[in-house]
């Protein structure tokens, strides 16, 4: 199994855990986080090692990259695995999923690559569906799978964001900064957010005077280090650190995210969220010429309206006034209701977890079947 960073872990954990149930004894070889390692995977590499963002941070670690894959095949090679379940992380799973067709290894590909948010995406769906070929393709959207139907055995659909639960009577008075979850990501992000919030003079009124910072487990470390130099005297008292977003979501009136799941879990909740994105000059230089003029967050790009005002650029980050922004946006916005209609409809049901796990027991039962014979006459020679 390959995830390389915590929303494909999060993904991978809500696969395993039932499949686990169904074929009790397996044993689990490849990447993944916590979720993973929960359900007994020992890990090739660190998550926070493995989960690299923007074109700088791709080219700085390009001899890891080649280390991370030689890794995942020689354990392939090793352990013949009756099945490989891998998820999105398409710089390091499409080439693993070709060489898992080659070995004769059934393959289930959890969320391939989101080719339709680019200029010109049939460049890149042709690269993946050649990867894919005679794969079992798991698309997160509905609208996604005719992208692949021509080269996967079977394609399916569903996304893995469960509708959230509300806690009624709960005041909802908290900023919510959800820096990202890749580690060269954050560090870039939260001390240009915390420098802006403070310039702009409303950090300790934001929210009624409580910020939170949410960040994944494996993060909170660095996270930590970077609120002791950057949050000073004037405001410390009032942050607090967090990694359980369920718990939190319930009090978030309103937040800043770093693009990517987190901003449609925002919108399910019903968050007005700034999206914000410090990045470094060259991957902002090949995000524009490949998004265009493209939206970049997710609730933005799927429900076709501009449901969360959003930024990118390198640092120092935008003028400061721009976070204003965010006192226009509450749950009561005119629209907001009618936009998480269109949003849900794209999306379409939140089936993942389940369409998936009958996927990939389908794959083991057929694997275990072909290899059942293979490993009598083994014994018997």
């Amino acid at each position: 199994m390959s995830a390389g960073e915590v929303s494909g872990d999060r993904i991978l954990g809500e696969i395993l855990e039932p499949l686990l149930e169904r074929f009790p004894g397996s044993e689990l070889r490849g990447l993944g986080g916590a979720a993973a390692e929960a359900c007994g995977l020992q890990a090739l590499f660190p998550i926070a090692d493995t989960a690299f963002s923007g074109a700088w941070d791709v080219i700085r670690n390009t001899l890891f990259a080649v280390r991370m894959y030689r890794a995942a095949v020689r354990e392939m090679r090793r352990f013949r695995p009756h099945l490989v379940l891998l998820v999105d992380y398409p710089g390091l799973n499409l080439r693993l999923a070709r060489k898992a067709r080659n070995l004769g290894v059934p393959v289930c590909f959890v969320a391939p690559p989101q080719a339709w948010a680019y200029r010109n995406p049939a460049r890149k769906i042709r690269r993946a569906a050649a990867a894919l070929q005679g794969c079992h393709v798991h698309a997160l959207f509905p609208f996604e799978m005719e992208s692949f139907a021509a080269a996967a055995s079977r394609v399916t659909a569903g996304h893995f964001l469960a509708a959230p639960e509300t806690a009624p009577g709960r005041e909802k008075n908290l900023l919510l900064l959800c820096p990202g979850s890749r580690l060269p990501v954050l560090r870039r992000n939260l001390p240009v957010w915390l420098d802006l919030l403070d310039r702009v003079g409303r950090f300790p009124e934001a929210g009624g005077g409580k910020v939170a910072v949410l960040v994944p487990v494996h993060l909170a470390s660095a996270a930590r280090e970077i609120l002791a130099t950057h949050a000073d005297g004037r405001f410390a008292a009032r942050l607090r650190l967090c990694t359980d977003k369920e718990s939190i979501f319930a009090e978030t009136r309103h937040a800043i995210a770093f693009p990517g799941t987190i901003t449609l879990e925002l919108a399910l909740h019903r968050v007005p969220t700034l999206v914000l994105a410090i990045v470094d000059p060259l991957t902002l230089a090949l995000g524009r010429r490949a998004l265009g003029d493209s939206r970049l967050a997710l609730p933005n790009l799927l429900s076709g309206e501009d449901m969360f005002p959003e930024w990118a650029g390198t640092a120092p980050g935008p003028d400061p006034a721009r976070f204003l922004e965010l006192e226009k946006r509450r749950d009561h916005a005119p629209g907001w209701g009618r936009c998480l209609e269109k949003l849900a409809e794209r999306m379409g049901p939140a089936t993942g977890a389940q369409v998936a796990v009958e996927a990939c027991a389908g794959l083991l039962q057929v694997s275990w079947q072909v290899r059942a014979p293979e490993a009598k006459a083994s014994k018997k020679s």
